[in-house]
C-alpha cells in the first residue's frame, strides 16, 4: 500500500496537504480518516511548511483512543515524514510497547 500511495502522490499537483487534513476532519469513518493520515505523511516531504501540520496530526492518534487502524497508519504516515520529531514519536512508540510488553510478561 505505501508504494501506491507514493505513487499517487508523486502524481499530484498543487497544495493538497491542507486539503487531506481538513477532510481528515470533516470524517467520521475510521478507514477513510486513517487512510488519510497515511496519505498526510506522504504529501508533508512535497509541502515542507504544513509539516508541522502533518506531525500534529500523525501524532493525535497516538496519544488518544484512535482506533487501531488510526494508530496503524499514523505510524506510517510518521515514517514516510522523515522528519527528526517524526522519528522522535517513533521512537517513543517503541519505547512504550517495548514496556508494555516487558510488564505483560512480569
Amino acid at each position: 500500500m505505501r508504494k501506491t500511495v507514493r505513487e499517487i502522490v508523486s502524481g499530484l499537483k498543487g497544495p493538497t496537504l491542507a486539503a487531506a487534513l481538513a477532510a481528515r476532519e470533516a470524517s467520521t469513518e475510521n478507514g477513510r480518516r486513517a487512510d488519510l493520515l497515511l496519505i498526510a505523511g506522504a504529501l508533508a516531504s512535497r509541502e515542507p511548511d504544513l509539516v508541522p501540520a502533518a506531525l500534529s496530526a500523525l501524532r493525535a492518534p497516538l496519544h488518544g483512543t484512535a482506533s487501531f487502524e488510526e494508530q496503524a497508519r499514523a505510524i506510517e504516515g510518521l515514517g514516510l515524514l522523515r522528519d527528526p520529531l517524526a522519528r522522535d514519536e517513533l521512537i517513543d512508540v517503541c519505547a512504550t510497547i517495548a514496556t508494555a510488553s516487558y510488564a505483560a510478561s512480569r
